[in-house]
C-alpha cells in the first residue's frame, strides 16, 4: 500500500532529524553526499502541496522544539534555502550565541521566531523590510532596540519580551506601524511609554509589564481604540482617571502605585485587576452593569464602603478578591442560582454580619477565605455540600459553639487547608469531626497534580500562619494541606485530652487523639494551641 503523504512527511523529517544530530556532532565531517542528501530532504518537506503553492514555491524552515540544536545556529541546514525563505521558527531549543550576520541577509524573510533559548549580545539591526511575525522572547539579548524597527511597517506580531532591552528615545515618533496588532515588551527594562507605537491604530494586545515605567497612562495611549487585552502590571504608573477603550476585555494593572478613585469600567470587560496599588473610594455602581465580568482583583488596596450585592448576584463572575481594603457592612446576602465563582476571598476587611447560606449555590467554590473581620455565627456545617471546596478560612472572627455536628454526615471530600483559629469554638472535639475531611487522610492528595491553585489569569493567595507569623501565600500549592484550631476561648494552652470518666494515659480522648493525629499523615501543618476544646473519639 502506498505511503500517505502524512507518513511521507514524517519520514522525510526523522531523515533530517538524523542528519542534524551527525551534523552537530563535535568534529564531524559535513561531507558534500550529506549536504545534498539534506537539500533535497528539506525541498521534498517544506514545498507546498501543488494546491497551496501562490508564491511561486517558497518554503518554511520549521525545527522548533528540538533540542539537538544546541550551542550554534544551524546556518549550514538554513543557507541551504535563504534564497527561497519566508519562515524561519527556531524557538524552544538550546542555542547559543550572538544572532548571526547571514540571518540578517535573507531578504525575504517575513516571519521570525527565535524564542526560548540562550541568544545573547544585542539586535544589531531588523532589516526585514518584509516581517510580520517577529518573536525574539525568552533570551538573554541586550541594549537597546535598533533604529530600524521604525521601519517594518508591515510587522503585525512583536514580542521581545523577557530579554534585558532598553528603548532608546530618540527613535522615530513618526513611524507607522499600521498592521501591528499584538506587541509584547514585558520584562525589556523599558522606563517609560514607548511613544513610537503611538501610531499603531490596530493595536489589540499590549504587554508591557514587568518593567520600570513611571507616570500616568498618556493620552496617545487612550486614543487607540481598538484595545481588548492591555497588561502594564508591576510597573510604578501612578494615575488611572479614564478607560476609555470600549472593546477592551483584559485589563491587568495590578502592582502599581495607582492613587485615587476606580474609574467607571469598560462595558465588555471580563479580566480586571488593580490589586496592590493604593486606590481609595467604593466600588463604582458600573461594576454591576458588566455582563462580561469573570475575574475581579481589587485586592490590597484602601478601598472602603459596602460591597454591591450586585457581585454577589452575578452568575458569570468566577473570581472576587477583595481582600486587604476596608470594606464595611454584610458580605452579600444573595448569590444567585448557577453561581459559577471559585474563588470568594475576603480576608482581612471590617465585615461583620453572617455567612450567607446562599453561598451554597456556588457549586463550583474552590476558595472561600473571610479571614480577619469580625464575622459572626456557628460553624457553617452546610459549606460541605460544596464538593469542590478546598480552601477554608474563618480565622479571626467571631465564630462560636461546637464543632461537632451529629445531626449531619456531610463529608469535605476535597477540604485540604482548615484555618478556624482566633474565635470562640468550644466544646468536646470528635474525633469523627477530623475524619470528614477525607482529602487530608493519609495518601488521599498522594497522587495530585502539582501545580498551584488557580489559572493562567489568576493564582490564588491565601493568608496561614508559620511560626507565629501571619503571612501571605502567594501561590498555594494543590498538594499543600494545613489544619489551624488554635486560640479558641483562651485557656491553660493545654489540649484537654482526659475524657470526664476516663484516667489519665488511657483514656477514650486520648486514644481519639492518636488516631486523628495517625489519620491526619498527609498535612503539612496542624496547629491546636490555645484551645478549650476536649479530644475524643
Amino acid at each position: 500500500m502506498a505511503e500517505t503523504r502524512a507518513q511521507e512527511l514524517k519520514k522525510m523529517e526523522e531523515g533530517i532529524k538524523q542528519w542534524v544530530k551527525s551534523a552537530l556532532v563535535e568534529n564531524s565531517k559535513k561531507t558534500e553526499e550529506s549536504m545534498a542528501e539534506l537539500k533535497a530532504l528539506l525541498m521534498n518537506l517544506q514545498r507546498p502541496e501543488p494546491a497551496a503553492v501562490n508564491n511561486g514555491g517558497s518554503f518554511v524552515g520549521q525545527f522548533s522544539h528540538w533540542t539537538r540544536l544546541a550551542k550554534i545556529f544551524p546556518g549550514n541546514i538554513i543557507k541551504l534555502s535563504a534564497d527561497n525563505l519566508e519562515m524561519l521558527d527556531l524557538s524552544d531549543n538550546k542555542i547559543h550565541g550572538h544572532i548571526p550576520n547571514w540571518l540578517f541577509n535573507i531578504s525575504n524573510l517575513s516571519t521570525l521566531y527565535l524564542s526560548h533559548n540562550f541568544l545573547t549580545g544585542s539586535i544589531e539591526q531588523l532589516p526585514w523590510k518584509g516581517l510580520r511575525y517577529l518573536d525574539l522572547s525568552l533570551n538573554q539579548l541586550s541594549g537597546p532596540i535598533p533604529s530600524s524597527i521604525s521601519e517594518l511597517v508591515n510587522l503585525t506580531y512583536l514580542d521581545l519580551s523577557h530579554n534585558s532591552l532598553s528603548m532608546s528615545t530618540t527613535l522615530k515618533v513618526n513611524s507607522s506601524f499600521p498592521k501591528l496588532r499584538y506587541l509584547i515588551l514585558s520584562s525589556c527594562n523599558i522606563n517609560e511609554f514607548p511613544k513610537i507605537f503611538s501610531t499603531a491604530d490596530n493595536l489589540e494586545t499590549l504587554d508591557l509589564s514587568d518593567n520600570k515605567i513611571h507616570g500616568h497612562i498618556p493620552n496617545w495611549l487612550f486614543n487607540i481604540s481598538t484595545l481588548s487585552h492591555v497588561n502594564l502590571s508591576h510597573n510604578f504608573v501612578t494615575g488611572l482617571e479614564r478607560l476609555p477603550w470600549k472593546d477592551l476585555q483584559n485589563l491587568d494593572l495590578h502592582s502599581n502605585l495607582l492613587q485615587g478613585l476606580l474609574p467607571p469600567p469598560p462595558p465588555k470587560l471580563y479580566f480586571f485587576s488593580v490589586s496592590h496599588n493604593i486606590l481609595t473610594g467604593a466600588i463604582p455602581s458600573s461594576f454591576c452593569n458588566l455582563s462580561s465580568l469573570q475575574y475581579l482583583d481589587l485586592s490590597n488596596n484602601s478601598l472602603s464602603g459596602v460591597i454591591p450585592q450586585c457581585l454577589g448576584n452575578s452568575s458569570n463572575i468566577w473570581v472576587l478578591d477583595l481582600k486587604m481594603n476596608n470594606f464595611h457592612g454584610s458580605i452579600p446576602q444573595t448569590f444567585a442560582n448557577g453561581c459559577q465563582l471559585t474563588t470568594l476571598n475576603l480576608n482581612s476587611n471590617r465585615l461583620a454580619g453572617s455567612l450567607p447560606p446562599s453561598l451554597a449555590n456556588c457549586g463550583n467554590l474552590e476558595v472561600l477565605d473571610v479571614g480577619n473581620n469580625t464575622i459572626n455565627g456557628t460553624f457553617p456545617h452546610w459549606l460541605a455540600t460544596l464538593s469542590q471546596l478546598q480552601v477554608l478560612i474563618l480565622r479571626s472572627n467571631r465564630f462560636y459553639g461546637t464543632l461537632g455536628d451529629s445531626t449531619t454526615r456531610l463529608r469535605f471530600t476535597m477540604l485540604r487547608i482548615l484555618d478556624l483559629s482566633h474565635n470562640s469554638f468550644t466544646g468536646h472535639l470528635q474525633t469523627r469531626f477530623f475524619r470528614k475531611f477525607q482529602a487530608m487522610m493519609s495518601g488521599k492528595n498522594n497522587s495530585a497534580e502539582m501545580r498551584y491553585m488557580g489559572d493562567n489569569l489568576y493564582k490564588d493567595s491565601i493568608m496561614v500562619t508559620m511560626k507565629g507569623f501571619e503571612i501571605e501565600m502567594q501561590r498555594v500549592l494543590t498538594i499543600f494541606t494545613a489544619m489551624d484550631l488554635s486560640s479558641n476561648r483562651e485557656n491553660d494552652g493545654d489540649i484537654k485530652r482526659h475524657g470526664p470518666e476516663s484516667p489519665p494515659g488511657i483514656s477514650e480522648s486520648s486514644k481519639g487523639f492518636r488516631e486523628m493525629s495517625t489519620g491526619l499523615k498527609a498535612l503539612n501543618k496542624i496547629s491546636l494551641k490555645k484551645m478549650k476544646m476536649k479530644m475524643g473519639s
